[in-house]
């Protein structure tokens, strides 16, 4: 599984791609970074998220939303 993270500036905007990495833990890393930088960029209300693609060939550079992935169970 490929963890694509995302970032948008304001609620109302688009989720831009910011990084693509390979395991949770890369990924959690990724979004400490992506939250980092917005905040050092003047945008402290930035929201990041992670989702989840089987290929990196599949990966849009632009989303209008991003629904919330439960776990699965068994």
């Amino acid at each position: 599984m490929i963890h694509a993270i995302y970032m948008r500036a304001k609620p109302k905007n688009r989720w831009h791609l910011f990084s693509i990495a390979t395991s949770p833990e890369s990924a959690n890393k990724e979004m400490d970074k992506c939250k980092e930088q917005a905040i050092f960029d003047g945008n402290p209300n930035a929201e990041v998220t992670v989702k989840l693609f089987d290929s990196k060939f599949w990966i849009p550079e632009y989303l209008s939303e991003i629904k919330k992935e439960v776990p699965l169970y068994n």
